[in-house]
């Protein structure tokens, strides 16, 4: 991955009122896909909520800005989405080279069918998940 000048002048906001007057074009960003932010936005949330090793999701992945954000900070990340296109835009999307240990999935599903009933014994509030793949296992 080619450094970009906008990316390593790159200053996480601190207030509630953000600009980019420029949108960011590092990693393989493209801002053809209909309705994505600019990477500036999931990148300041994922600093501002996250740290290194933790798990994103994002449930309507479309082209994959968040995951490419989460692979770039190196968090672990699992993206969904209905249109099976999308999905194929954001694994072409997190095809680049990048030295990571974190591990970024794209499937196609439905945002609305995320949850799972709790076992009998098993606290409510105590249900993890790691990555998808935990998610649809139960």
């Amino acid at each position: 991955m080619e450094d970009n000048k906008l990316l390593a002048s790159f200053q996480q906001e601190i207030t509630t009122a953000w600009s980019f007057p420029e949108r960011g074009k590092w990693a393989t960003h493209n801002p053809k896909y209909r309705g994505n932010f600019a990477p500036q936005i999931p990148r300041n949330i994922i600093l501002k909520y996250s740290n290194e090793g933790d798990f994103v999701l994002d449930p309507m992945v479309g082209a994959g800005t968040t995951l490419i954000e989460a692979k770039l900070l190196h968090r672990n990340a699992d993206g969904i989405d209905i249109n099976p296109e999308a999905v194929q835009i954001s694994q072409k999307a997190l095809e680049f080279e990048y030295k990571t240990k974190s591990k970024q999935n794209v499937l196609v599903g439905d945002a609305r069918n995320l949850f799972r009933k709790p076992k009998k014994d098993e606290n409510k509030s105590r249900i993890k998940y790691s990555s998808f793949n935990e998610l649809f296992a139960m």
